[in-house]
């Protein structure tokens, strides 16, 4: 299968973390299809502009091409006007600029179908390019594309995407259940084979010294295998909850000395930085347990989670599937986490990690507190949450099942009758 695959964010060099997920299913898919090449719109900098801001020189520097690491990366560059006409005006823009580079691309490898992460932007452009080209588009709900402000048009672009695309994959059922909402559908109306729900998952850890990786971390946090490390990494944004974080650490910290905790994530002109530094300085004595780190390439999660003891996940806004979170736990790390849906279609009752009620400080803090006096107990957690990990969410087994329910929709070719070529295993 030929596969253009449209994203809303994909890494590039002044922002490597951007877009992360997408890059790392990517290189999936490209190893279970003969080829992939991916879209990526990228907003046009005036000069100007581009010295205003980190964020708007980041942009300026975006490569119109790359290959990166063996995949194709076209970046064509589309007008963006902030907060006026944003949902219209970015739509047009965006397939206007696509897709003279869709046709000569289409043009030159004869795709098969179209991919698209995210329903909103890239939703949209992906059946706009399947209808321009002539083949099927579908699209995967993530988790803010589907949380529009009821009544906009920014919730129309989403409606006509659900409408016009081929097929629909979501994360969870929760991003169902807001899809049918936005349909005025109940869920069960919706049509089975069009609509799936179907986590992107992650993938494997590469082999590590697991020890000695630990150790390496710890040392250069002034830390000992004594201490406890509770460890987040992801985007430094107030609606990942790490202001409530703060809140939790404050308390522990004065019931367990050992406690040290860790955020890696900080990147300069996309998050709250400032502000998250400015709350650790004025709070000298959580500054001293709290450390606030630079963002780190992908590749390099895995090794952070070797000095984790737990990993938290406070985040209480709307997320597709937490994957950090996952990957987290395929390591074997017991995790503590506000209970948003998405979280509680992970655990569903197994065991798999401690879910506490959104907002509700005391019990997560309570839940840190236990696994970190319990050593017994966080092997146990985190033994129950890698079981869950390699039953459900392996990038590897769903990108199969992605691409078998794809090939439902391509025409056979001539002469061949239509069989699927990708082994589902249920």
């Amino acid at each position: 299968m030929k596969l253009l695959v449209v994203v809303p964010y994909f890494p590039y060099a002044n922002h490597p973390f951007s877009g992360a997920f997408n890059e790392r299913t990517v290189q999936m898919l490209k190893n279970c299809c003969e080829c992939v090449e991916v879209l990526v719109p990228r907003p046009y900098t005036p000069t100007l502009l581009s010295k205003c801001s980190p964020r708007w020189r980041a942009y300026a520097n975006i490569p119109v091409f790359e290959l990166r690491k063996d995949i194709p990366i076209y970046r064509p560059g589309y007008f963006s006007f902030p907060k006026i006409g944003e949902g219209i005006i970015r739509e047009i823009s965006c397939y206007m600029s696509s897709r003279t580079v869709a046709r000569k691309r289409h043009n030159q490898i004869g795709f098969d179908a179209i991919v698209s992460f995210g329903l909103f932007g890239a939703g949209s452009l992906a059946w706009r390019l399947g209808n321009d080209l002539g083949i099927p588009a579908c699209g995967w709900g993530t988790g803010g594309d589907l949380a529009q402000p009821p009544g906009t048009i920014r919730e129309r672009v989403v409606l006509k995407a659900l409408g016009s695309l081929d097929l629909v994959f979501y994360q969870s059922y929760e991003l169902m259940n807001r899809a049918a909402t936005i349909l005025n559908i109940k869920p069960q109306q919706m049509n089975p084979q069009k609509h799936i729900v179907l986590a992107r998952g992650i993938g494997e850890p590469p082999p590590l010294k697991r020890d000695q990786v630990r150790k390496h971390f710890r040392s250069q946090w002034e830390l000992t295998d004594e201490h406890i490390v509770v460890m987040n990494i992801g985007r430094a944004v107030r609606e990942k909850g790490i202001f409530e974080l703060f809140e939790v650490a404050e308390k522990t910290r004065l019931l367990n000395d050992r406690l040290h905790f860790v955020w890696i994530g900080a990147q300069e002109g996309f998050d709250d930085g400032p502000e998250i530094r400015h709350y650790l300085k004025k709070n000298v004595g959580l500054g001293a347990r709290f450390h606030f780190l630079p963002g780190c390439p992908p590749d390099e999660v895995w090794q952070y989670l070797c000095a984790a003891d737990i990993f938290v996940f406070p985040s209480h806004h709307t997320e597709g599937m937490p994957n950090a979170l996952l990957e987290a736990m395929r390591m074997g790390v017991p995790a503590v986490a506000f209970g948003i849906p998405c979280v509680s279609e992970i655990d569903t009752g197994l065991g798999a990690l401690f879910s506490v009620p959104p907002w509700d400080i005391d019990r997560f803090g309570q839940a840190i507190l236990q696994l970190a006096n319990d050593s017994g107990q966080r092997k146990h957690v985190g033994q129950r949450g890698r079981e869950v990990v390699v039953s459900r969410f392996l990038m590897k087994e769903n990108m199969k099942k992605a691409l078998a329910h794809i090939e439902s929709f391509l025409p056979p070719p001539r002469g061949i009758l239509p069989a699927n070529r990708f082994v589902v295993n249920n």
